[in-house]
């Protein structure tokens, strides 16, 4: 008979099993510690975004829809992933001894579902204040926004009497018509820019429950530092748009206005230097090319101002004094010519009967001084 001594090798067998054994559980132990992690750090993200506080009434409103997608969606999800952890735990329990800091992992897991549900209801009250003070705002805006829009209309009806065509009278005007312009343009961009730029700044009293929730969080309140598209704001906050046609009505009316004005400005100054200053530097196609496009705008606006008396008697001067200038223009375009050469002035000086030369500070009011206007058809 043969004996087979297998204690040793039952020994053996035993410690191999007890090595995988604490393989399997070493292994589960850490599956489970990073699942854990993984829901916690999750649950802290949300936490930490749901917490701030929105700059602009884009992160209102984005904020909003990351609340309603996190209760409705991500919530049930990190659900199931805790029910997972918890078959890991069990198995775990049975198996192995967890390590104090594991079992803290555990219990804040277990906390979560019902403090984020806190967090969440906590933000959403947080951001029906925001958006009720954003509304307010925003209906203050359009009122303020309309009564500037009003005061625009009385400055620019003030222009349908001016009729006094002093220098300084018309640089007022125009200064004033630029000012109204860039105002106007202000209230397009206002009501209709894409970008919003608005702050929330930290001036009055948040909610108690906020405050009680978290003691060291700013004081907050609605208040745009920089203006945003009404339109676009009006969206964002599901508010009523409206329609502003005396806007439209305004940048069309102040049109002939600056036309006037500024037409007028510019002849008086243009013909000033044309007439007073040195000719030789002139170009009389493009003096003749300026006068027509004067001429013409003057001649519109006479039509168009017929039932405005100031603005009507401002435009038929100018045209007047158009005119009158252009009729300079064949003297003009001949002293201002720059083939004309010496032989040219003696030949000129014969027609007149008198001596006529050029220098560089002669003008064209010099040349009209002396008479030569009468000879322009020679």
């Amino acid at each position: 008979m043969f004996c087979l001594h297998a204690g040793k090798l039952n020994e053996d067998l035993c410690d191999r099993a007890e090595r995988l054994k604490d393989k399997i559980i070493m292994f589960e132990m850490k599956e489970h510690r990073e699942l854990n992690e993984g829901i916690c750090l999750k649950y802290e993200e949300i936490t930490e975004t749901i917490r701030n506080t929105p700059e602009t009434t884009e992160e209102l409103v984005s904020l909003n829809q990351y609340i309603k997608i996190t209760s409705d969606v991500t919530t049930r999800k990190l659900i199931d992933e805790i029910d997972e952890a918890r078959c890991h735990l069990s198995f775990l329990l049975d198996y192995a001894t967890l390590p104090f800091d594991d079992l803290k992992l555990n219990a804040c897991v277990y906390h979560w579902p019902n403090n984020i549900l806190a967090e969440l209801e906590d933000s959403r009250t947080h951001l029906v204040t925001m958006k009720e003070q954003a509304q307010d705002f925003l209906q203050n805006r359009v009122l303020e926004f309309h009564q500037r829009l009003k005061d625009l209309d009385k400055e620019i009806r003030v222009f349908e009497k001016k009729d006094v065509i002093t220098t300084e009278e018309i640089k007022n005007n125009v200064r004033n018509l630029t000012q109204i312009t860039a105002n106007l343009e202000a209230a397009v961009t206002e009501q209709e820019v894409k970008e919003v730029f608005g702050r929330i700044h930290t001036h009055t009293v948040m909610l108690s429950i906020l405050k009680l929730r978290y003691p060291n969080h700013m004081e907050y309140r609605y208040t745009p530092d920089i203006p945003q598209g009404i339109n676009n704001e009006q969206n964002l906050l599901e508010m009523e748009q409206r329609q502003y046609p005396l806007l439209q009505t305004l940048i069309a009316g102040k049109l002939p206005y600056e036309q006037l004005w500024t037409t007028a400005l510019n002849f008086q100054s243009m013909s000033e230097e044309w007439m007073n200053g040195p000719f030789l530097h002139l170009d009389a196609e493009k003096i003749s090319d300026d006068l027509d496009i004067m001429h013409g705008t003057m001649l519109e606006l006479t039509e168009s101002f017929l039932d405005r008396v100031g603005p009507y008697r401002v435009a038929k001067s100018f045209k007047r004094k158009i005119e009158k200038f252009k009729q300079h223009l064949p003297i003009l375009k001949t002293i201002c010519n720059p083939a004309i050469k010496d032989r040219h002035w003696e030949a000129i000086s014969g027609v007149v009967g008198f001596a006529v030369t050029s220098n560089a500070s002669r003008s064209l009011q010099d040349m009209l001084d002396l008479g030569i206007s009468k000879f322009s058809d020679k």
